[in-house]
């Protein structure tokens, strides 16, 4: 597996860095056209990485997320969902995956600028496009190899992603454009220099960032043997419906404020009607988000309940998520709301626990899960087992 890792990244560098040598010494290439390849590769290499992450199997060891983060609620979730072929999508991946792509949407406008300012002469398109098709074929390679050595099976999201190694090829980006803004033009020879620079860090990329913990495994208590004393299952339409009801207020909290931004500036150049066409598809991009998120987080639940506990079962990911354990349940009860009469669905059921409530939307057949769950229910049994409680909602 090393002599195999070995070549790989051998060639990796030589197809991602070749043509970019012989484009600096040969071709004398000004320093804009190497920024140009090392941004496109950052860019490159984020999108492969963020792919890569939604396959990453092991748990990540820092779990700490930014809960602004789209789908940042993901996080809890256990299991994966499998797709044809492929191996399974991780939903606890999805937040960091979006926060790295989040990252290059903001990361990109400024690198423009700096390309920009610094190409005082036209690029060299002929040779620029060469270099550009061996960095896409060395990522290409390492996308390849991901998968046929099944690397996903030991990586964690973020060493999946690559941070990095794209974090290096931007820092040699930025620090080269400001070197080229401050004294002008840049001798060939230290243009290869950077390029054999960056292939050393090519040859390091790969297995970087893996981790010493054990392959993730779910530790969310499985069901008993027996069969459960009821099932109750979430409306699922009636939860998907209420979902974008908020999507506008969404555009004034981080990081939908971005999509405001882009929402005045179109206005500001489009006039009243482009702005206005920009505002209703951005409210309705952050809807469509809302559904798909609470879709992936709630849509699929169900609760199966058994004399000694409530567990948390996810249709969609085949997976437990979590369970409490009756005898900490002190009281089971339905929720009043002003929206009750226009919202689709039932009343929220609240499960109080000690110190803790726990409230369950659109859920079917409420008044019978009150009737089972609570203390004293049809189903109530205090003989202790082994749980944990359920993830805050």
């Amino acid at each position: 597996m090393i002599a195999s890792d070995w070549r790989v990244r051998v060639l990796r560098s030589i197809l991602a860095n070749a043509g970019v040598l012989v484009g600096v010494v040969a071709f004398d290439w000004p320093a804009a056209a190497l920024l140009v390849v090392f941004l496109i590769e950052a860019a490159v290499a984020t999108l492969r990485g963020a792919v890569q992450g939604l396959f990453a199997r092991r748990d990540p060891i820092e779990t700490a997320l930014d809960d602004r983060l789209p789908a940042a609620s993901w996080s809890a979730k256990s299991g994966g969902v499998s797709i044809g072929p492929l191996p399974p999508i991780y939903p606890r991946n999805v937040p960091v995956v979006l926060g790295g792509l989040l990252a290059v949407v903001l990361f990109w406008p400024i690198a423009g600028l700096v390309v920009v300012a610094t190409a005082d002469t036209g690029l060299p398109l002929a040779s620029l496009a060469v270099g550009i098709v061996g960095v896409l074929l060395g990522q290409l390679v390492a996308a390849v190899d991901y998968v046929r050595a099944a690397r996903y099976t030991d990586d964690t999201v973020r060493s999946a992603m690559g941070r990095r190694y794209v974090a290096g090829v931007v820092v040699l980006a930025l620090g080269g454009g400001i070197v080229l803004a401050e004294y002008g033009a840049v001798p060939a020879a230290l243009l290869a220099g950077v390029v054999l620079a960056k292939s050393i860090v090519d040859l390091g990329e790969i297995g970087t960032e893996t981790t010493t913990r054990d392959v993730w495994e779910d530790d969310d208590p499985e069901p008993p043997a027996a069969d459960p004393v009821a099932v109750f299952a979430v409306d699922r339409r009636s939860l998907l419906v209420r979902a974008p009801g908020l999507a506008p207020l969404f555009l004034f909290v981080p990081p939908y404020l971005l999509l405001v931004f882009v929402v005045a500036v179109v206005g500001l150049l489009g006039g009243l009607w482009a702005g206005t066409a920009a505002l209703t598809l951005a409210v309705g991009l952050v809807g469509v988000g809302r559904v798909v998120a609470v879709d992936v987080l709630r849509g699929h639940r169900e609760y199966h309940v058994y004399p000694n506990r409530v567990v948390v079962y996810d249709r969609l990911l085949e997976t437990p998520q979590c369970s409490v354990r009756r005898k900490t349940i002190t009281d089971v009860h339905t929720e009043n709301s002003l929206l009750d009469r226009v919202r689709p669905g039932s009343r929220t059921v609240v499960v109080s626990t000690v110190g803790t409530d726990h409230r369950l939307h659109a859920l079917r057949r409420p008044a019978a899960f009150v009737d089972t769950v609570a203390p004293g229910g049809r189903a109530d049994d205090r003989e202790d087992a082994r749980a944990r409680d359920w993830y805050g909602e």
